[in-house]
């Protein structure tokens, strides 16, 4: 099995060690690290290699096909080299993620001075490390079932509130050929309107999307004809009670997963317009998305040739239907505002 390179990202700030490990240098610890001695934009001189991230992937993981992801915090030696590292999380848990990412800080070298500037010995540095396995990748699914608004703002960590408008995690899951995910981790993405900075805060949203992770389901004769093993990748959007994402709903691309037949929407052509000699017409129409992605309460907005039908024609074929209920923004689909153009031809 092709296992792939590591995700070697960006840095937190002020973050502090969750658990502990054994010193990797022989060096005096250094003190305590403050705000003002954590790296934000380190320059390499040596990172593990895709092979170093293949000879250390842990071995109990890759017996269960299984992908993850750990922290880990560190000082910064004289030389650049890494010391003093601790886990901070890791996911899933139990399957020596952790232990590995130790293992890396060996071969991390940092230069003197990182992009910014920043003096580096004796500073702090927390690095996020994850593991891939080169299986078939999924960004989407037809689901049936999907965590609702209410879901989603009771995840939202309390810890947080008022800190953040809204942050976007990533799950990483197999799926399943029996419509249900397992196996999932996660992965916060970096928002510049997302003040969460601290691990602990990043920790509670990606626990939180692990929580909504069963309240996904995919269509089952869909799902029983996947690969095994295939990933999907879910993107999980929080948003606090009375943010504006809930207000403007954004739907990003829409995915269709139910259109209406041909023949229905060529006998929807009204009469009136039949009878006018017309062979064409057009109307704009507004619909409300239903949990399980229908298109309801559709009515129209404006219809070309005025007068003739193509309105209340166009509301009818509308319902007919049916978008993904999860978006591609992360965000359930239920009960945001759809509007769209309908085109009819006899």
């Amino acid at each position: 099995m092709k296992i792939l390179a590591a995700a070697l990202s960006g840095v937190f700030l002020g973050l502090s060690a969750a658990a502990g490990a054994e010193s990797q240098a022989a060096e005096p610890p250094p003190p305590p690290a403050t705000s003002g001695s954590v790296v934000t934009a380190p320059v390499w001189v040596h990172k593990p290699t895709g092979d170093d991230m293949a000879a250390n992937y842990p071995r109990r993981a890759l017996d269960r096909n299984l992908q993850g992801r750990t922290d880990i915090h560190c000082f910064i030696g004289s030389a650049g080299n890494l010391r003093d590292c601790t886990v901070l999380d890791e996911f899933p848990e139990g399957m020596g993620f952790g232990t590995s990412g130790l293992t890396l800080a060996r071969i991390f070298q940092m230069k003197p001075r990182a992009a910014d500037g920043e003096k580096v010995e004796r500073a702090a540095i927390t690095i996020p490390i994850s593991w891939t396995l080169g299986i078939p990748t999924l960004q989407t699914a037809p689901w049936t079932s999907v965590p609702t608004q209410d879901d989603v703002i009771g995840a939202y960590p309390p810890k947080v509130a008022g800190k953040a408008d809204h942050v976007t995690v990533e799950l990483h899951c197999e799926a399943q050929r029996s419509g249900s995910l397992d196996d999932c981790f996660p992965q916060m993405k970096r928002e510049p309107q997302a003040a969460v900075s601290g691990n602990e805060e990043v920790i509670a949203f990606e626990k939180a999307a692990i929580g909504l992770a069963n309240k996904f389901k995919m269509n089952r004769p869909w799902a029983a004809t996947l690969p095994n093993p295939v990933q999907i990748i879910l993107p999980i959007q929080f948003a606090a009670n009375g943010s504006e994402i809930w207000k403007s709903r954004p739907l990003g691309k829409v995915e269709w997963i139910g259109v209406p037949d041909p023949k229905m929407i060529q006998s929807a052509f009204p009469q009136p317009a039949a009878q006018a000699g017309l062979t064409k017409g057009s109307a704009v129409v507004e619909c409300v998305v239903a949990i399980d992605g229908q298109l309801t309460e559709c009515a129209p907005q404006s219809e070309t040739p005025p007068g003739l039908g193509f309105g209340s024609a166009a509301a009818e074929i509308a319902q007919r239907f049916k978008m993904n209920p999860w978006t591609e923004t992360g965000l359930p689909a239920a009960g945001a505002q759809v509007r769209m153009p309908v085109e009819m031809a006899r």
